[in-house]
């Protein structure tokens, strides 16, 4: 549950309206009470997507980096995708009330209720989420977190109330490039103190390298054939799913490798937390190569990434291991793979939601008359948690044989990303 202090700051936050004068590149920094760094981003420049993120400590703004690096037109989906989710943050942010679950909804209501609080508007509600890198966008777990994000709203409102009186730059933003130093506030008992920190650099990435341990399955491999040039690459999985001891679904990585000869792409299984146990997917590979009898010739390569789970093993087992700029059979696979898990025909969407609340304005009777396969797609719809909750709850008014139902909570895709 969200303290009303939580709601009090978020509230007062957005009043200040101050999205409209910073953005989302121009972070600053401040002291958390339990003495780490945090650093603030503030999007909604641009419109798209009202919200302050907190990143906390030199882990957490290097995840900020990561994902200012997206670049959806100089990227594969599937790349672009992996960075927009490897943060590491607390956010609130501002939607309308159908991206709430419904006690979400109530929780708000309640608090602006008891306070004299009119919601109206674009962006009223206020959200509070958890990002985690590969993980979906979920709930605040602690009330450490509420704490911390609490206090980056306090200094947000600080920042604004100096904007007022003085330039971004007159406050050490600067309005292009990487700033060395941010503007930094501390806080000194009930008085906000505002210095200058050193920005971190971002670190370069450690991939890890698993290495062989199985002798005897090292040895089986070597009698196998060599058989073909193939073209491999890590990529993240586009769907999340749920591991049965953990809260927060994850989204798995999978090692896409195909046969440039005869197109054949390996059916490695996906495995979740790589980097944190790569041997898996090392193991997952080696196994699929024994029962295909195969031992290739040589893998190619484009990134880093894949470069370092493959170097140990090629060694090992005597493949050459070649880094490449253009891999064409694996580029044509990795595009086919997004579109089958996670493409998303925007046209078409907005096609079904346009009929859909067009059907809002029919009778009963009217609905009646769809073909039954019509009505059972639609039916198909409710109850997945893919409809604006009250679309949903007024189609089950609608639909035959449909009764509203309470909804429970629901999972947040994410499908927000940084304001560019």
């Amino acid at each position: 549950m969200i303290s009303d202090r939580l709601y009090e700051y978020a509230f007062a936050y957005k009043k200040t309206k101050l999205w409209k004068v910073l953005f989302d590149s121009d972070l600053f920094a401040l002291r958390l009470s339990d003495g780490s760094i945090g650093y603030v981003s503030i999007m909604g420049k641009l419109g798209e997507y009202c919200a302050l993120a907190l990143y906390i400590g030199e882990e957490g703004i290097d995840t900020f980096f990561t994902a200012a690096e997206a670049d959806e037109f100089q990227m594969s989906p599937l790349d672009y995708q992996e960075h927009l989710m490897s943060q590491n943050c607390l956010q609130c942010a501002f939607d309308k009330k159908d991206e709430l679950a419904r006690e979400e909804q109530e929780e708000v209501k309640q608090y602006a209720r008891d306070h004299g609080i009119r919601l109206s508007g674009r962006n009223a509600y206020p959200m509070f989420f958890q990002y985690l890198p590969n993980h979906i966008p979920w709930q605040l777990q602690t009330d450490e977190e509420q704490k911390m994000l609490c206090e980056a709203l306090e200094a947000a409102i600080e920042m604004a109330r100096l904007l007022e009186k003085n330039t971004p730059k007159e406050l050490g933003f600067i309005e292009e490039g990487r700033p060395n130093e941010i503007p930094f506030l501390e806080k000194k008992g009930n008085t906000y103190v505002l210095g200058k920190t050193a920005l971190p650099e971002k670190k370069p990435k450690q991939w890890p390298s698993p290495e062989i341990t199985n002798d005897i399955m090292a040895a089986n491999l070597k009698k196998n054939p060599r058989k073909g040039v193939w073209e491999c690459k890590i990529v993240r999985f586009p769907e999340a799913v749920k591991e049965p001891e953990e809260d927060i679904p994850v989204f798995p990585v999978i090692l896409l490798a195909i046969d440039t000869q005869t197109e054949y792409l390996l059916p490695v299984s996906p495995v979740c937390y790589y980097e944190e146990q790569p041997q898996k997917l090392l193991d997952l590979f080696l196994d699929t190569l024994q029962q295909q009898k195969i031992c290739p010739k040589e893998l190619k390569v484009q990134e880093e990434r894949t470069y370092a789970f493959a170097e140990n093993l090629c060694k090992k087992l005597g493949i050459s291991l070649t880094m490449e700029e253009q891999l064409p059979f694996l580029e044509e696979v990795e595009y086919d793979f997004f579109n089958h898990f996670g493409g998303n025909n925007e046209e078409e969407i907005e096609t079904v939601m346009g009929f859909l609340y067009e059907m809002l304005n029919m009778t009963k009777d009217q609905i009646r008359q769809f073909p039954p396969e019509i009505l059972s797609q639609i039916e198909s719809l409710i109850g997945q948690e893919v409809l604006p909750l009250e679309l949903e709850r007024e189609l089950r008014q609608l639909l035959p044989g449909e009764k509203p139902k309470k909804t429970g909570d629901r999972i947040i895709s994410f499908s927000k990303n940084l304001d560019k």
